[in-house]
C-alpha cells in the first residue's frame, strides 16, 4: 500500500525508513503531463525532474520528511515566454517546505496561543519548529473581511520611544483588521489603495501622517471619543482663561449673598469683621461659580478676601 496516497495518489514511494521518530520517504510523482502556468496549454513532453523537500505533519508523533521527484515539462507553445516549467503540487505551497495540511495545523495553533506556547506544543507532538518561524507563518494568515465602512486607526509601540506600528480596526465591531510595521503615511496609503472597497470615515488621533494619508484618499477624518472630549476640554479651558479674570475681588458691601443672611447685620464691616465672615464670602463665590467651597478656599488668599 502506498504510504503517501493520503497526499497524492500519483506518488510512488521508492524508499522509506524511520529515524528518531521521523519517517523519511523518497518518492516520485508519476504524471503524464501538466498545464503551463503562463499560457495554460497542456504539455506532455518531459524535460527532467526537480527535487522538492517537504515536511508533513499527519498526527501525533507522525512526521514525514519527503524527497519527491517532480517532473519538469517543455511548453510547446511558441508564443509562451516560459519554455520549461515544473509541475505544481496542489497540496503544497509554492517555494515552501511544508504541506498545506501542516500549514493549517500550525496556523490553528498560532491563532489559539502565543508563539512560545505553540513551539512547546509542536515539540511534544514531534514537530520541531521555532517560535520565529511560527510568527512568520501567522503573518501570512489572511485577515477575514478587511472591508469596513468606518475604521479606527491608532499607533502602538514595538519599542517605546523608538519604533512604532499602526493598528487598523473595524470601528463598528471593534475587531482588528490589519497591523502595519510603521506609522508612515506612504504605508497607510498603499494599504488603502489595495482595498477592494475603501472606508467612508476613519477615526484617528491628531497624528499628522494618518490625517495626510486619509485626506489624500478622500476619506472623512473624525476624532475618536477620547480626543473629542480632550479637544472640548482644551477649548473650554482656553475660553475660561480668556473670559474670566485671574482674580475675583470680593467686596463685602457689593457682594451677592444668594439668600445668605448675615450673622451680625448691625456690626460695622471693617477688615476684622470681613475676616470673621470669610466663610460666607467663600460660599457666595462658590455658588456664583458653581464650584465646591473647598475648591474656592484652596485657591483663595490666606485672608479669604480674593481669589
Amino acid at each position: 500500500m502506498n504510504e503517501l496516497e493520503f497526499l497524492d495518489d500519483r506518488l510512488y514511494v521508492t524508499s522509506a525508513h524511520s529515524h528518531d521518530g521521523v519517517r523519511h520517504c523518497a518518492a516520485r510523482l508519476v504524471s503524464s503531463g501538466a498545464c503551463c502556468r503562463d499560457c495554460g496549454r497542456s504539455c506532455h513532453r518531459r524535460h527532467s525532474f526537480a527535487t522538492r523537500r517537504l515536511k508533513d505533519f499527519s498526527g501525533i508523533h507522525q512526521v514525514f520528511r519527503l524527497n519527491i521527484q517532480v517532473p519538469k515539462w517543455f511548453c510547446d507553445n511558441s508564443r509562451c515566454p516560459r519554455s520549461i516549467f515544473t509541475e505544481r503540487l496542489l497540496w503544497t505551497i509554492s517555494h515552501s517546505r511544508r504541506t498545506l495540511r501542516t500549514e493549517r495545523v500550525l496556523s490553528t495553533l498560532m491563532l489559539a496561543m502565543s508563539a512560545k506556547e505553540a513551539e512547546r506544543v509542536t515539540t511534544v507532538l514531534g514537530f520541531q519548529i521555532s517560535h520565529d518561524t511560527l510568527l512568520r507563518l501567522l503573518r501570512r494568515v489572511p485577515v477575514p473581511s478587511p472591508c469596513a465602512e468606518v475604521i479606527g486607526i491608532d499607533d502602538f509601540a514595538f519599542k517605546k520611544g523608538r519604533r512604532y506600528g499602526t493598528i487598523i480596526c473595524n470601528a463598528t465591531t471593534h475587531r482588528p483588521i490589519d497591523l502595519l510595521r510603521t506609522r508612515e503615511a506612504n504605508i497607510l496609503k498603499d494599504w488603502l489603495v489595495n482595498l477592494e472597497k475603501r472606508p467612508v470615515r476613519a477615526s484617528v488621533d491628531r497624528f499628522p501622517a494618518y490625517q495626510e494619508a486619509l485626506l489624500d484618499q478622500d476619506i472623512v477624518v473624525v476624532s475618536d471619543r477620547f480626543h473629542l472630549v480632550n479637544n472640548l476640554w482644551r477649548y473650554l479651558n482656553s475660553i475660561c482663561q480668556r473670559v474670566l479674570p485671574s482674580r475675583i475681588p470680593v467686596n463685602p458691601k457689593d457682594a451677592v449673598s444668594y439668600g445668605l443672611k448675615p450673622q451680625h447685620p448691625t456690626e460695622p464691616e471693617n477688615e476684622t469683621t470681613v475676616g470673621r465672615k470669610g466663610s460666607k464670602h467663600v460660599n457666595a463665590i462658590a455658588q456664583m461659580l458653581s464650584l465646591n467651597w473647598r475648591t474656592v478656599k484652596k485657591y483663595s488668599d490666606p485672608g479669604g478676601l480674593s481669589i
